[in-house]
């Protein structure tokens, strides 16, 4: 009579073996790329709001002649241009400014335009953009106007 044998082959062990290496791998391969996205998430959602932050404060501007008239490239507002660090991310605040009309007038308009830029996955630099449109009733022309 033949003695049944209990346990597994060599060759069913490494089978198992190999395949459970292969899930490992998979599964830490997915949770590496899973923290990839969620970090890139981060850094958008962290750069839109510095981005959203800057708009606000040139926004008050408008609210003082004196300072919307010095608005420039760079210059106006409390948040200053530069490196600015949000989180464990640095950013690059920048802002442009046009005069949208060239003739005096009593409503002075500006076009606004922040941008704000920072290094992604493998030092490739990333960018986000918006513009407003700000306006201030000028007094020099409502003192000719009642002249």
């Amino acid at each position: 009579m033949m003695k049944s044998v209990l346990g597994l082959s060599l060759i069913e062990v490494m089978v198992s073996t190999f395949l459970t290496a292969v899930t490992v791998l998979a599964i830490t391969g997915l949770k590496h790329s899973q923290e990839n996205a969620m970090q890139t998430q981060l850094q958008f959602y962290n750069a839109w709001a510095l981005l959203d932050f800057k708009l606000t404060d040139l926004r008050s501007i408008a609210n003082s002649e004196t300072e919307f008239l010095l608005l420039a490239d760079d210059h106006g507002g409390a948040l200053a241009s530069g490196e600015v660090q949000q989180a464990q991310f640095i950013y690059q605040l920048s802002w442009r400014v046009s005069n949208m009309i060239d003739i005096p007038t009593a409503l002075a308009v500006k076009k606004v335009t922040v941008s704000v830029t920072w290094k992604g996955a493998n030092n490739v630099d990333i960018s986000i953009t918006d513009s407003t449109l700000l306006s201030v009733l000028t007094s020099e022309m409502n003192k000719r106007s009642t002249l």
